[in-house]
């Protein structure tokens, strides 16, 4: 492709080494010409984190310091040795090439449902990535975050965070968690209620049983639904 863009939603960066996910996302948008995102979110499993013998208690302060370290690392000059010293990260004289192909680095979104995904897009993403609310709880929330942003301090610089939500689409209603059902223009009049609401940029699951399920579902929505929004809407 030429324009799709390349993303995660979304990547558990505490469970993660910063440094090698900053490589690895560089690499990415590098091969892809600078269409690479990286959602980055703390998780929600206990049991995921034991298993890894890793503190579940101080992920929310690891996943800050962690996406520091990867703008740290995308913003370096190539050419100069690099340096971090935080709570849980540190490193001297690090060279780190090649650049991102996206000046700065990919845009970094912020994933998870709580207050405190909120809080975090707002002090250290590019967008905030819920997932899988339902259009009430969508409103409630999208509402809380609208709050969140007018309450930031008038010395920080105020930024417009949009917020890119996961949804899933069920044409068939057969997936009874899917947060869009039926038909294309149903689909239409759903998404334009989430707009309403805040939404500003959708991706969109298409659940199902086999790819060839999928691939459908996904012509279907190419066909019948996309024309009604604009590009940069979908």
């Amino acid at each position: 492709t030429t324009h799709l863009r390349l993303g995660v939603s979304s990547l558990v960066l505490p469970q993660r080494n910063p440094v090698i996910v900053a490589k690895q996302i560089a690499a990415l948008d590098t091969l892809s010409g600078g269409r690479a995102i990286l959602c980055a979110g703390a998780g929600w499993s206990r049991g995921e984190y034991a298993n890894l013998g890793q503190s579940f208690n101080n992920r929310g302060k690891r996943l800050d310091e962690g996406i520091r370290v990867v703008r740290r690392l995308w913003q370096a000059d190539a050419s100069s040795e690099v340096c971090f010293e935080g709570e849980f990260y540190h490193f001297t004289h690090a060279v780190f090439a090649p650049s991102p192909t996206q000046p700065g680095g990919p845009p970094i979104w912020i994933g998870g449902n709580s207050e405190a995904a909120m809080r975090r897009a707002i002090r250290l993403g590019d967008a905030w990535h819920p997932s899988s609310l339902g259009l009430e709880d969508f409103r409630r929330k999208a509402a809380r975050f609208r709050e969140l942003m007018a309450d930031q301090p008038t010395s920080t610089p105020r930024r417009r965070i949009p917020i890119r939500a996961r949804i899933r689409l069920s044409f068939d209603g057969s997936d009874p968690s899917a947060q869009i059902k039926g038909s294309p223009s149903q689909a239409i009049d759903t998404l334009k209620a989430y707009q309403e609401e805040g939404l500003d940029y959708a991706v969109l699951t298409f659940p199902a049983r086999t790819q060839v399920e999928r691939e459908t579902a996904m012509a279907r929505f190419a066909k019948d639904v996309m024309p009604a929004f604009s590009e940069k809407e979908l």
